[in-house]
């Protein structure tokens, strides 16, 4: 299955500091947030690199962990293992001696992670005698009341409102504030969904990109009628059927005879004609779908990014997903835009779709967080703490349902069922509200 492809030379899982590669061992690491027993001070299960505080049990606490496997010919001899949290003092370990294969895994202690056991995002860095060689960030999260945001409509009116459902549920759309130049060549979230239904589109990211290139040549450049292309995720007739989704807008352009021409980016990866095909109805253009078993109540990574090939310096964009609990990689896309020197511009929007009312009456939520991008201007990666969230009407007269939109420490939340009386009409003013999380990761995010 396509989906099973890991390209673990993009993304090395090797142990190293890059002021001192040269004097650290062959080492390769795997680290997590995970589940230990506070009387036995022993593993119990992995949660992967987001996890909410409310996983631990009676006697059990959250904790971040590094696997460690030796692959150095010399032996390790009377070694300091260190690990800081957030730049705390360091925590360590002696290791007397240890052979080419060896394993070791360390934990920071319950009475330590009582000082680190806090939401929002969290950088954990190791030590081998003094040298750094290998950090990562994790997120601790809070449970959501998702019944203090909206009212969850019971099973018996949801299966009676989608037997007579003439109207989709709700349509929530957030747009991005993204700070620095504006201009930035990736882009990656961190998204969730608890609550998924049948007919579902959970679309992190719709942006637009930089077509100066084209306008050099051409006048009256213009998108078909869309966002440059939007990527995600999505659940078709049934829970079962789950897919991930990538459509780019043709653009349309007059040449020097005035005629009016079409621009339409090329899929080169995967190299299999019968999941791209062209679309039409909302603009015209080509997209990608292909099987993705993403999990109800699963965190997962998300990033697009521009690549500048050398051969021709057409730059293609690649769509890639993380699942954080096992922390695979997938490569799910690569589109060659057929631009030069283009980058992602703006801000960029996130929504959650209900595409048919039959099902319009289920709950659907959504869960955004650790928003950041990498500035093409500076090369660094600033975070996206604040949204435009509203509710909005799009090619159809009314919606039915209720929704609801909040915070929760580094979370923007949103959450809708058509089960309701309320009809939300198009002819109406649609209204948005800027919301604002409290932190979010900016370290390298692979």
């Amino acid at each position: 299955m396509r989906y099973l492809l890991v390209l673990l030379l993009l993304f090395p899982v090797f142990c190293r500091s890059a002021a001192a590669a040269s004097k650290l061992p062959d080492m390769s690491c795997k680290s997590e947030i995970a589940v230990y027993s506070i009387s036995q001070e022993s593993y119990k299960r992995s949660c992967g690199l987001i996890a909410s505080l409310d996983e631990a049990g009676t006697d059990e606490f959250l904790t971040f962990r590094l696997n460690m496997t030796y692959n150095d010919k010399t032996p390790l001899k009377d070694a300091l293992f260190e690990v800081s949290v957030d730049g705390s003092k360091k925590y360590h370990w002696y290791v007397s001696s240890m052979e080419k294969g060896g394993t070791l895994n360390m934990h920071v202690y319950n009475v330590n992670m009582q000082r680190h056991s806090q939401t929002g995002a969290h950088t954990v860095t190791w030590y081998l005698n003094g040298t750094q060689f290998y950090t990562q960030s994790f997120t601790f999260t809070k449970d959501v009341n998702w019944d203090s945001i909206m009212r969850l409509p019971t099973a018996q009116q949801i299966t009676s409102h989608n037997a007579t459902a003439k109207y989709r549920a709700p349509y929530l759309a957030g747009w991005a504030k993204v700070p620095g130049s504006r201009s930035y060549t990736d882009l990656v979230l961190d998204f969730k969904g608890e609550f998924v239904a049948p007919q579902t589109y959970l679309c992190p990211v719709t942006i637009y990109m930089d077509l100066s290139s084209l306008r050099k040549t051409y006048n009256n450049v213009r998108l078909d009628d869309g966002p440059s292309f939007y990527a995600g995720v999505q659940c078709w007739k049934t829970t079962s059927e789950r897919a991930s989704i990538m459509s780019f807008w043709d653009i349309l352009y007059e040449n020097q005879k005035g005629e009016t021409k079409r621009h339409s980016a090329v899929k080169v990866y995967p190299d299999d004609s019968k999941i791209s095909q062209p679309f039409t109805g909302e603009g015209t253009g080509v997209q990608h779908l292909d099987d993705y078993p993403w999990e109800d109540n699963v965190w997962y990574r998300f990033m697009v990014r521009c690549i500048t090939y050398e051969k021709g310096g057409n730059v293609h964009v690649e769509q890639w997903i993380q699942n954080l609990k096992t922390q695979v990689w997938t490569h799910l896309c690569t589109y060659d835009t057929g631009l030069k020197d283009t980058c992602f511009i703006n801000d960029f929007c996130f929504f959650l779709e209900n595409y048919n009312p039959g099902s319009s009456g289920y709950v659907r939520s959504m869960e955004i967080a650790n928003i950041r991008v990498k500035d093409k201007k500076s090369g660094k990666w600033l975070p996206v703490t604040r949204a435009s969230i509203g509710v909005q009407c799009i090619g159809f007269p009314y919606y039915q349902g209720r929704y609801g939109i909040s915070t929760m420490d580094d979370r923007f939340l949103l959450i809708t069922t058509g089960a309701d009386d309320t009809l939300i009409d198009k002819k109406e003013p649609q209204t948005s509200k800027v919301y604002t999380v409290q932190s979010t990761q900016t370290v390298d995010p692979y």
